[in-house]
């Protein structure tokens, strides 16, 4: 049981971090389509109809003001306000007895998309934001695929994806040659030398793949971590 909650709580976390980092419970679109251009499309089932259900309720204020003045009725000794009360009782339950006829007269019961189409409601268009969130699911699996050698090795669960996401949009430069293209990142938090270290093993670990830049050049990319000398300037090798 223990280890299905903690499965769970792993579920539940990466699903707020989608949500926070990716995107994933944002509306892609706003554009609508009509229920009558669903009405093949999707399930109807029966349901209380609109009008029904607003002469109930119409019916249960005239009930409440009845039940109201009824018990005024007879507790109130002034003679004179006894008999505004009776009228008021006459007219409440000649209301009542008419809204019961007309609530008597109507199917309670009908098509909801029906009623829908009725009503002229339309339903969010969700079709760009199925597309959408493939694309960040995409998205979402590689990092969580490039995170996989730092966590490793760094093998701390309550920051690794702080310290990782932070290297993945830091600033950085970019210098080409014939034969390989050098990306020096600059990280914004600072870096410990213990993790500095497991970063630049990463690097190395990414850069013994030789992963060429896909312009057909077949120059390689090669990664680096730049080293801040101060606060405006930072170090970069030369290649």
């Amino acid at each position: 049981m223990i280890e299905l909650m903690f499965s769970r709580w792993v579920q539940e976390n990466d699903f707020k971090y989608s949500e926070k980092h990716f995107g994933i419970n944002e509306i892609t679109s706003y554009s609508k389509i009509s229920y009558k251009e669903l009405k093949d499309l999707i399930e109807d089932k029966q349901i209380k109809r609109g009008e029904y259900k607003a002469y109930e309720k119409e019916a249960e204020a005239i009930r409440r003001k009845l039940k109201n003045a009824l018990y005024k009725e007879r507790t109130i000794k002034s003679e004179k306000r006894r008999k505004e009360l009776k009228n008021e009782i006459k007219e409440l339950s000649k209301k009542l007895e008419i809204v019961s006829e007309k609530k008597s007269a109507i199917n309670k019961e009908g098509s909801k998309i029906d009623e829908l189409i009725e009503r002229g409601y339309k339903q969010l268009n969700t079709s760009n934001k199925k597309y959408m969130d493939c694309i960040k699911i995409i998205a979402r699996n590689i990092f969580y695929k490039a995170l996989e050698p730092f966590k490793e090795k760094y093998d701390n669960y309550r920051d690794d994806h702080v310290i990782f996401r932070n290297l993945t949009q830091a600033h950085g430069v970019v210098s080409f040659s014939h034969e390989t293209v050098n990306v020096t990142i600059f990280p914004t938090a600072h870096l410990q030398p213990k993790v500095r270290k497991i970063v630049e093993e990463v690097f190395q670990q990414i850069n013994s793949k030789e992963t060429k830049l896909p312009d057909g050049s077949g120059r390689k990319v090669y990664l680096e971590l730049g080293k801040k000398i101060d606060n405006a300037l930072f170090e970069i090798k030369a290649h």
